[in-house]
């Protein structure tokens, strides 16, 4: 009986023993459980916080601002002495080099052309980035070792760290307001206006084959716009023509021949004013209200029509020859539309002499000055065509 009651007892106490293990593993996960979540929370506080800082960290380094700002269109080769509109439409011109090439050689200086449409850290932009990061902080470095150098920033500032994260904030900035400047779906809509004009084109003028001259690689940039936001110059413009709210800015394209600049405004010309060609007479034996189909008898001659027109206003407007752009289709990707050679500015082939033309034989090389003479153009596009002969013989000149 005793030996029972102290086998009992004996395992009492083990089952009490691992009773007080298994409470002192349940407390030890719950402070565990308890610790993580209070790590959690403040984690996501730090992250709030983070984010927030990020958000106006602009405003926290002012003089860093002042000097990163202007280095964005310094290295993109644009002046700083004209206004910041001025500015944001020169950027939005600037396209992208072949290859995925970061930058480009001119006289031995480097302009740079970021990717405003792709994320801050691809490789073009994350180069670009870390060009201006490194020439802040060697220029501030340079200042600081310099016996007669006064640094430009504060304490603060001199932190790689902030220099990459007010950068790429101020990148994010610009992309944003150039998505709203830029309007690609414009040049899909205008292209395809162009090709519904081909038809009535060509019976004008006798000529085929002009609808391989009709691309959106092809035409001139368009962009939506601010009046606020636009230059002195372009806001002249606009105003002189009487644009009306929502529409466009046309920017050409520095490669185009005075020719194909006419053609492509005849085309818009032609879509504008609705111009329509009634479809040819019907010929042979007809039925008439009286006959059978196959009598001799002829039905009434069906009415000549003539080509209607419909006036209609402008609704973009043409900014400066001064502000085209050097965009030109990238002849690296095997899709891409070739320029016929008599579409391209002579200056402009010389000057870049690699890039190879198309060897076809331009269907309206002939006709150009013909059709230039018809004047089927507004009033704007004149105007602006006389200018821009102009520009460009100035330029011609200058370059020759």
């Amino acid at each position: 009986m005793n030996h029972h009651i102290s086998s009992i007892e004996a395992t009492n106490q083990t089952i009490l023993s691992n009773q007080q293990l298994l409470t002192n593993c349940v407390n030890a996960t719950e402070e565990a459980v308890n610790h993580i979540e209070d790590a959690l929370l403040a984690l996501s506080k730090k992250s709030q916080s983070k984010a927030a800082s990020t958000k106006n960290i602009s405003n926290q380094h002012p003089k860093l601002k002042n000097i990163i700002h202007p280095l964005f269109f310094d290295l993109c080769g644009i002046s700083k002495s004209v206004e910041q509109a001025e500015r944001m439409e020169q950027l939005a011109l600037l396209p992208p080099l072949p290859n995925n090439e970061a930058y480009k050689e001119i006289d031995g200086k480097q302009l740079w052309r970021p990717h405003w449409n792709e994320n801050v850290m691809s490789k073009v932009n994350d180069l670009y980035i870390s060009e201006i990061v490194d020439w802040v902080w060697t220029n501030e470095t340079s200042l600081c070792n310099s016996e007669k150098g006064k640094p430009e920033m504060e304490d603060d500032d001199y932190d790689l760290k902030v220099i990459r994260m007010m950068a790429k904030s101020y990148f994010r900035n610009i992309a944003d307001q150039l998505k709203k400047f830029t309007n690609p779906e414009k040049l899909i809509i205008v292209a395809t206006c162009r090709c519904e004009a081909i038809g009535v084109f060509e019976e004008k003028y006798n000529v085929e084959g002009a609808v391989a001259l009709v691309d959106t690689d092809f035409g001139s940039d368009y962009f939506s716009y601010n009046e606020d936001n636009l230059s002195d110059d372009s806001k002249a413009r606009c105003q002189k023509q009487s644009i009306s709210k929502g529409s466009c800015m046309t920017i050409g394209l520095y490669w185009h021949t005075l020719d194909y600049v006419v053609f492509l405004h005849t085309l818009d010309s032609l879509h504008k004013h609705n111009v329509s060609v009634a479809p040819p007479p019907e010929t042979g034996p007809q039925a008439g209200p009286n006959t059978q189909a196959g009598d001799d008898a002829q039905a009434p001659p069906s009415k000549c029509c003539r080509m209607t027109e419909k006036e209609t206003h402008k609704n973009v407007f043409d900014s400066h020859p001064s502000k085209m752009s050097d965009r030109f289709p990238d002849l690296h990707n095997t899709k891409a539309a070739v320029p016929f050679k008599p579409m391209v500015n002579p200056a402009w082939l010389r000057a870049n002499s690699s890039s190879k033309m198309s060897c076809r034989q331009d269907p309206l090389a002939a006709g150009f000055l013909f059709m230039r003479k018809q004047r089927q153009l507004t009033s704007e596009d004149v105007e602006y065509l006389e200018e821009l002969a102009s520009w460009l013989a100035e330029e011609f000149d200058e370059e020759e």
